[in-house]
Order: structure tokens, then C-alpha cells, then sequence
């Protein structure tokens, strides 16, 4: 099955703005592996890992591990995997010290996988311990923390964060009402600064095109009779846009193999515009500006009602080219009847003014076509569960925030794990051309300068040095806006570049 959605991912005999499109084309590069791959029961202590520590798989499903994730990279696809598993999750007497972390690590290595979920139903529950193995190895793993722990922020102000991904929610289910419901969990991470490059919040995986919900053998059952587990076009439009607009990580849930749900769910999945917003970085990660009343959602994933806000205004900041500013904004209805929905302008964080005799521009990010020019507020009718998003242009520039924003996050030890493995391309410094455009003495490991290397827009490479460097200039990290590799081969010490390979982060 993992093969064929590999498979899935690599191809393009659909269409994107006219021209034939992967889903890899677009950023969705990595492919994980949930539940079930384990062979229970088959450890000297019960569970499922061996004397070593070294987790058993059932090669009735799984043959051969590694020529899967050869496969996964063959088609530039970077796999991944999932720990402290649910399924006959392991409370064994082998795993109460550190052998069990130590063989999820080695095999999460040899197995070739590149991620790692660590999930809450087995003993194993400190992310910080696997965070420091992986770091230990020198093998860039992204590590997803499920429900084991979230970013906070230090005495001296900057954020600690020993992952990659952590979430922020209870798991999901295809209703609006465990959308959103997952949605507002994230929130104060994004508002409160704790959230950015190498660390994100993360409301659970997209549930666009899932036709499925209570698959043979789920444990939780999302529907009963006279409620139902479903969620309409309207509904996946507004959830994707959600999801792009708080950052948080577009995971697709859907079988891709079904190509009645692909053609369905593509016109959701692909939108560009809506995938740059998700992927942009400009020091927001997105936020709720405003909401207000009441409403019922009658399934908020376990065929129970609960009560959420009728309606959301959220915005994340853009890049812009000074002293302009640019925001998106999505404006939601949640209610079951149509209603009109508006964003005062003046309130949205990072915007200029719309005012002053100078109205903003308004574009459709959906479609990209130019709307009426605003100078107050943006007021849409929308019908129930409906959303509107729009890029909204000011010539000035954003108010300082008041009060200050929090301290952005810092990636340095002992801070977040790596950045995703396929983020960088690390080689020995052999030569970079031009001066600084940027130097981060704070940068503490390689994995720290290539975090502030993806933050920075302008930066195409960056030269680590290490505090115990013996090479020929200063320590930290140095940001360059060219790279040449082939300057006579000369070797920096135990200097290292990272040369990101995408944007600013993977899908």
C-alpha cells in the first residue's frame, strides 16, 4: 500500500493551471507511515521490541522496510514512520529504561525512514530523549510530537522546542466541527510567538477527500445513526484554507489510490496560491483576530455536539516589498444559516493602513482575481461553513505591535530537533561566494543555522562554524545570498553549508 501511494504522489495525469501535476510538483514530499506496522507481541517481555530495544516489524506487512523508504527517495519522496504505537502499544519491562529509545532511533536509521511520530500510548513518552539521539547520530530526522508535549518559552525568553511538529489537539475527524474545533487549539501557540521555522503547531492532519471515516478495526467510531461523519466541498474549501492560514502542516489523510476522492479533493489540494500562504514565512505564523456568538456543530468527531465561535476572522502577514504590507485574511462563517461576516481592517496584525487616502487592495486567493478596493473593513455574506479568503495589500507599512511581539523562536540547543531531513543539503564548506547578509552568532549546531538560513528570504546558503572551529574565519552561522562549490575544493575545517532544497518548509 505505501508503494502505491508513493506512486500516488508522483503522478500527473492530472492538471494544475493547465499543465500536468504531482502532488510532489506542488510540495507534498514526505509520506509516513501510522499504526500497525509493529509485530505484537513478539518481544521477551511482551510488546513488540526485542531484548535490545529494537522494535520487531511484522514483515507480513512490511518485507522489507528499506527497499520501501529506497523506493520513497528513488521517486524524491522522503518516508517516514510512527513510534510509541497505540496498537498493542508497548508497556514492557524492556522499555522502562532507555533501550527502547535507543532501537526506535537505530531502526528509524537503518530502516532509511526520515521521520519519526511519537505517539502517547506507550511508555516511551520523552520527545527531548529521542530529540538528543537523533541530534547524537548527525542524521537530520523530523520528529512530530503527538500529544507528549508542546513549545513554551524559557525564562530568557526564547522557545523551547525538542521537535519539529507537536500537536495541539485531540485527533481529528472529517466533520466541521472537529476542524475546527482542532483549529483553535493552535492558536495561542502562533499569537504567543512559540511557533516558526523548525516548529510547528499542529492541529492534526487535513481531512480534504477522507471518504472513510471509521475504517475496519478503528477504535473510535465518528458517526451513529442520525449523525454523520462527512463533510461537503463547502466544508473542505473552508478547512483547507484554515489549515493554510495558522501554518499548520498539510498532511493529507485521504487514500490517494481512490480516484474518485483525487478528482474530487484536486481543485482543494492544489490551489497555489493557497499552498504559498501555508509555506511563506514573514515572522507570522497566523492568528485569530477576531470571532464572536455562538453555535452548535453537531458532530465534533465522536457523533457528540459541541459549541464554537460563529464565526472566525484570521490573518497571517506576507511578504511585501517595503513600505507596503500584505496579509491574507479568511473570514468564516460556522453557523448553519447564511450570515454576513466582516474584518475591520484596522485590527488585523501586520496590516498598514487602509485609510489615510489610500484604499487597499483586495485579491480572491482562490482564484486570484481582483476584488473592490477596501479602506475600513471587508464584509462578505457566506453561506454556512463558508469562508472567504483574500490577500489584502496596504502602501504602508505594519504598526509596530503593541504590545511587543514575543521573542522569535530560537532554534539553538537546547532547542528544536533538526529542521525536516530534506530541508537542507548539507556539504563541506568548499567555497562560498559574496559577503554576509546575515550572521547568526546564536547559532549553535548546524541544524540551528539552517533553520535561521530557511527563515531568512534572501539567504541561499549558509557556512556553520562550530564554537571549536579550526578553520579560517568566525564562528556561527554565515548567510550568503550566492554559493559556488567548486572553488579548488578547499576544505573549512569542520565547517559545513547548508544549501536549502524548498522554500522555506516541506508540505
Amino acid at each position: 500500500m505505501m508503494e502505491q501511494i508513493y506512486e500516488a504522489m508522483v503522478d500527473r495525469s492530472r492538471m494544475v493551471d493547465g499543465t500536468p501535476t504531482s502532488l510532489l510538483d506542488l510540495g507534498y514530499s514526505h509520506a509516513g507511515i501510522d499504526d500497525g506496522w509493529q509485530l505484537c507481541g513478539s518481544g521477551p517481555a511482551g510488546g513488540f521490541h526485542n531484548a535490545s530495544g529494537y522494535p520487531n516489524v511484522d514483515r507480513t506487512k512490511f518485507p522489507d522496510s528499506l527497499a520501501m523508504t529506497l523506493k520513497a527517495k528513488a521517486l524524491g519522496i522522503t518516508p517516514g514512520w510512527y513510534g510509541n504505537n497505540c496498537h498493542c502499544s508497548d508497556h514492557s519491562s524492556t522499555c522502562k529504561g532507555d533501550l527502547c529509545y535507543q532501537g526506535d532511533v537505530a531502526a528509524t536509521i537503518a530502516m532509511g525512514f526520515t521521520s519519526l511520530k511519537v505517539d502517547s500510548c506507550g511508555i516511551q513518552k520523552n520527545v527531548s530523549r529521542y530529540a538528543d539521539l537523533f541530534n547524537k547520530t548527525g542524521v537530520p530526522v523530523l520528529l512530530e510530537n503527538c500529544h507528549e508535549g508542546t513549545a513554551t518559552r524559557r525564562p530568557d525568553g526564547s522557545v523551547d522546542c525538542q521537535m519539529n511538529l507537536f500537536r495541539t489537539s485531540a485527533d481529528i475527524r472529517p466533520t466541521f466541527g472537529a476542524i475546527m474545533g482542532n483549529l483553535l487549539t493552535a492558536d495561542e501557540y502562533n499569537r504567543n510567538g512559540l511557533t516558526g521555522p523548525g516548529c510547528w503547531a499542529y492541529p492534526d492532519m487535513l481531512e480534504v477527500g477522507v471518504t472513510n471515516p471509521t475504517p475496519p478495526g478503528a477504535l473510535h467510531h465518528c458517526d451513529k445513526p442520525g449523525v454523520p461523519c462527512e463533510m461537503n466541498a463547502t466544508e473542505w474549501r473552508t478547512h483547507m484554507a484554515l489549515w493554510a492560514v495558522m501554518s499548520a502542516p498539510i498532511i493529507l489523510g485521504m487514500d490517494l489510490r481512490d480516484p474518485k476522492a483525487m478528482d474530487a479533493a484536486w481543485p482543494v489540494i492544489t490551489n497555489r496560491n493557497v499552498l504559498s500562504v501555508n509555506q511563506v514565512w514573514a515572522g507570522d505564523s497566523g492568528r485569530i483576530n477576531s470571532q464572536g456568538g455562538t453555535t452548535t456543530f453537531p458532530n465534533c468527531g465522536h457523533a457528540a455536539p459541541c459549541h464554537g465561535p460563529a464565526y472566525l476572522v484570521l490573518s497571517k502577514s506576507l511578504p511585501s516589498a517595503a513600505p507596503s504590507s500584505k496579509v491574507a485574511v479568511l473570514l468564516v462563517n460556522n453557523d448553519i444559516a447564511t450570515a454576513t461576516v466582516s474584518a475591520n481592517l484596522s485590527s488585523i496584525y501586520g496590516l498598514g493602513s487602509c485609510g489615510r487616502g489610500s484604499s487597499c487592495a483586495v485579491t480572491d486567493v482562490w482564484n486570484g482575481s481582483a476584488l473592490a478596493n477596501a479602506t475600513s473593513s471587508i464584509d462578505v455574506e457566506l453561506g454556512p461553513h463558508e469562508s472567504k479568503f483574500v490577500f489584502v495589500t496596504s502602501s504602508f507599512p505594519a504598526p509596530p505591535p503593541s504590545p511587543p511581539s514575543p521573542p522569535s523562536p530560537n532554534p539553538g540547543p537546547p532547542g528544536p530537533a533538526p529542521p525536516p531531513s530534506d530541508a537542507c543539503k548539507w556539504v563541506p564548506d568548499s567555497g562560498l561566494t559574496g559577503g554576509d547578509i546575515a550572521f547568526d552568532a546564536k547559532s549553535a549546531t548546524k541544524e540551528a543555522c539552517c533553520a535561521a538560513c530557511i527563515a531568512n528570504k534572501k539567504c541561499k546558503a549558509a557556512c556553520f562554524r562550530p564554537q571549536n572551529h579550526t578553520g579560517p574565519g568566525g564562528v556561527g552561522c554565515h548567510m550568503k545570498a550566492s554559493v559556488n562549490l567548486d572553488r579548488g575544493g578547499r576544505d573549512d575545517g569542520d565547517a559545513v553549508v547548508c544549501i536549502p532544497t524548498f522554500g522555506r518548509r516541506g508540505l
